[in-house]
């Protein structure tokens, strides 16, 4: 299963994962939860109507900070 963006009419609709009925809601600009290999999911998705949500950046990774800048506000100020 696979997160994605629903753009489009609110909807729902009902499929077939491993042998089970999987009922999705569908909201406007909302995340859903779809099987990926799902005829129904590869369809929505080349209409436009779901986009994959990008997996967030590992939380242990270094951040890059831009170099400080001095304020010349400051310059002179006692």
């Amino acid at each position: 299963m696979k997160k994605y963006i629903y753009t489009g009419v609110n909807s729902a609709i009902t499929l077939q994962h491993e042998g089970k009925a999987l009922d999705v809601l569908f909201f406007n600009g909302k995340t859903v939860e779809m099987p990926s290999e799902n005829q129904a999911t590869k369809t929505l998705i080349l209409n436009g109507n779901l986009t994959l949500v990008a997996k967030a950046k590992d939380a242990t990774a270094p951040t890059e900070l831009a170099p400080a800048t001095p304020n010349k506000a400051l310059k002179g100020a006692k």
